[in-house]
C-alpha cells in the first residue's frame, strides 16, 4: 500500500455474491507493509474475499 495510508481510503463493494476490498496505489508513492484488520460486517456470512485482487480465506474471530 502508498507509504501514505490513513485507513481511511479504501473501498469496499458488494458484486453479486462477493466482497471486493481495494485499495488506492500511486505508482511515484513509496509502499510500506501494513497489517490489517477488517471488520466487514456482510450477511450471508462469506467464506472468501477478494482483497486488492487476491482471494483471501476469510475465518470467524475468536469469541
Amino acid at each position: 500500500m502508498d507509504d501514505n495510508f490513513d485507513g481511511k481510503n479504501y473501498t469496499i463493494v458488494r458484486k453479486g455474491d462477493s466482497v471486493i476490498v481495494d485499495f488506492p496505489k500511486t505508482a511515484a508513492q513509496n509502499k510500506s507493509l501494513y497489517k490489517l484488520i477488517l471488520d466487514v460486517d456482510a450477511k450471508p456470512n462469506y467464506h472468501h474475499i477478494i482483497l486488492d485482487g487476491r482471494e483471501v480465506t476469510v475465518v470467524q474471530a475468536e469469541k
